[in-house]
């Protein structure tokens, strides 16, 4: 029964990801254009990695919720950091993956 239960809701997941594409795609002639992929891959892509860590520390058992904190946090260090010109961007990124490093540590 379990197994048939996530067959429904893959497929209703599947559904409805076709219809927001093609209600998109409808829109905005231009929705599936290999640029605006492209473009959507790279903004989901910090995203996923962040959704990927949390799924497998759910399915351990081990619910932490400081993930996005963290990342904000992180993000936030490396921007300021960036905006130093000064700072080359090379130790701007380390040092950013320092500071998340010692956060979540």
């Amino acid at each position: 029964m379990r197994r048939r239960t996530l067959l429904i809701v893959g497929a209703c997941f599947v559904a409805a990801l076709l219809v927001v594409t093609v209600t998109f795609q409808a829109m905005n002639g231009l929705f599936l254009s290999p640029r605006n992929i492209t473009n959507l891959l790279i903004q989901v892509a910090p995203l996923a990695l962040i959704a990927i860590g949390s799924t497998v520390m759910i399915v351990m058992g081990e619910i932490d919720l400081s993930l996005g904190s963290i990342a904000g946090f992180t993000g936030a260090v490396g921007a300021i950091l960036l905006g130093n010109e000064a700072i080359p961007w090379p130790a701007c990124v380390a040092a950013a993956f320092l500071v998340g490093m010692a956060t979540a540590g």
